[in-house]
């Protein structure tokens, strides 16, 4: 059988190969962006994780007082705040990293040519609620503290805010004090306020 090559089939020939030419050209932009999109998720999502796994540790962190034991009495109590003060500074240095790798990927999106406008002004919402939840986090912690806590960690999430405090035992006016405090600061209501006693 001979095959007739015609006008017609090397157009068509040509039309076919521009149409696969598009479809790859298409592929790689938008491999692209959907990379950009999920490294933001994953990265995001990284950072709720490692704000829940912050708060569980907070609650079940061992003390081992034998550890620091040099005989006095104000030994255990020395060594026990140092270890609150370095708990509540890791905790605002993790946070502070989680946050600070969520807005590199977010301002990445921003600044992607391959991105669209919608992703990119979904980049920039995000970017203004991080910043506006840094700013209320460090309100919410400078007036918990000034109501006498030693120290203090606000967490804001999707759901509400989870207060890590210093000290042994709440008494019902300071949990008060503190859902007050959030109220003003980030207009979240107190059943979505989880307030955490750190000894």
């Amino acid at each position: 059988m001979k095959v007739i090559k015609t006008e017609n089939t090397s157009k068509s020939m040509e039309v076919f190969k521009n149409s696969v030419a598009k479809v790859k050209e298409s592929f790689k932009n938008n491999f692209k962006r959907n990379m950009i999109i999920i490294g933001a998720l994953v990265l995001i999502c990284g950072a709720v994780i490692l704000n829940i796994k912050l708060l569980v540790n907070a609650n079940e962190e061992n003390y081992d007082p034998s550890y620091y034991d040099d005989g006095s009495e104000n030994s255990n109590a020395g060594a026990n705040s140092e270890k609150e003060d370095s708990y509540f500074a890791m905790a605002q240095l993790d946070r502070a990293q989680a946050r600070d790798e969520a807005l590199e990927v977010l301002y990445s999106i921003t600044a992607s040519e391959s991105a669209t406008d919608e992703e990119k002004s979904n980049a920039y919402v995000s970017i203004e609620k991080i910043a506006k939840m840094i700013e209320q986090e460090a309100n919410i912690e400078t007036l918990v503290k000034s109501k006498g806590f030693d120290d203090c960690v606000a967490v804001i999430g999707d759901e509400g805010i989870n207060v890590i405090v210093s000290c042994d035992s709440l008494m019902p006016s300071q949990i008060a004090q503190i859902q007050e405090i959030v109220y003003e600061q980030a207009k979240i209501l107190p059943s979505n306020v989880k307030i955490i006693e750190k000894q």
